[in-house]
C-alpha cells in the first residue's frame, strides 16, 4: 500500500506498488497493526490528560490573577495588556517604588521594558515579570521558541521582557556603612568605591546589588 508514501501517492496517484524488498508475513503485519492500535490508544489518553491539565491550569491562573486585565477575545493586545498588568503587580508588591514600564514593537517582535531606581533587587522583580515573556531565544538553532503558555494568551506579554535596575550613590554608600566600611565612598565616574582596596570595593558593589531598599 503506497498511500503512506506521500511522494508517490500525491504525485502519481498510485495506491499500490511492487517492490523487491522482503514483505511482512501475515503474523508480522497483525503484530504491527496491534502495536499501532496500542500507540493510538496511548496517544489519545495522553491527549486527554494534557487537555485536562491545561484546563485545570487555566482555571487556576484565572482564579489566582483575577485582579488583572485580560486580553479581549479575538484581539492581539498582548504588549499593551501585559505592560498594564506588570504595573499592577509591581505596584501591589512594591507600593513605595516607582517603576517605568514601557512596551515597544519592532521588526519581527515586541518587548516590555521595566526600569526603576533602588527598591527591590532585579531577582525579586524578575520573579514577577518573567511569566510575561512569551518564549525564549534558542541560540543553538538561532530561532525564537514560543512557550505557548495560556497565561500570555489571557493576561498578555511580549517576546522579550527586560528588567533594568539603577542603584543610586546613596544606596551604595548606605550598604558600605552597614557592612562596616563607612570610609568607603562610591564614585559614579569609576563605578567603584574610593578609599578602599579594589577587592573590598567589588564585594561592596555585589552586596549592594543583592540588597533591596
Amino acid at each position: 500500500n503506497a498511500s503512506s508514501l506521500r511522494h508517490i501517492s500525491e504525485k502519481y496517484g498510485i495506491g499500490i506498488y511492487l517492490t523487491d524488498e522482503p514483505c511482512l508475513t501475515g503474523e508480522e503485519m497483525l503484530d504491527l497493526l496491534s502495536k499501532e492500535k496500542s500507540q493510538i490508544e496511548a496517544d489519545n489518553l495522553a491527549g486527554i490528560a494534557k487537555a485536562t491539565e491545561q484546563r485545570e491550569y487555566k482555571e487556576c491562573i484565572l482564579k489566582e490573577y483575577s485582579h488583572l486585565d485580560k486580553v479581549e477575545p479575538g484581539t492581539y493586545k498582548g504588549v499593551k495588556v501585559g505592560a498594564k498588568n506588570i504595573r499592577t503587580e509591581l505596584k501591589k508588591a512594591f507600593p513605595m517604588v516607582k517603576f517605568s514600564v514601557t512596551g515597544s514593537h519592532f521588526s519581527m517582535g515586541n518587548a516590555i521594558d521595566v526600569s526603576w531606581t533602588d527598591g527591590p533587587t532585579t531577582k525579586d522583580v524578575d520573579a514577577i515579570i518573567n511569566k510575561y515573556q512569551e518564549g525564549h531565544f534558542n541560540g543553538m538553532e538561532d530561532i525564537y521558541e514560543d512557550s505557548n503558555d495560556a497565561f500570555n494568551d489571557i493576561f498578555g506579554g511580549a517576546k522579550y521582557v527586560h528588567s533594568s535596575r539603577r542603584v543610586s550613590e546613596a544606596a551604595y554608600n548606605a550598604v558600605a556603612t552597614k557592612e562596616g566600611c563607612p570610609e568607603a565612598v562610591f564614585n559614579a565616574k569609576t563605578g567603584g568605591y574610593d578609599f578602599v582596596e579594589y577587592g573590598r570595593s567589588e564585594i561592596l558593589k555585589r552586596k549592594t546589588w543583592e540588597t533591596g531598599f
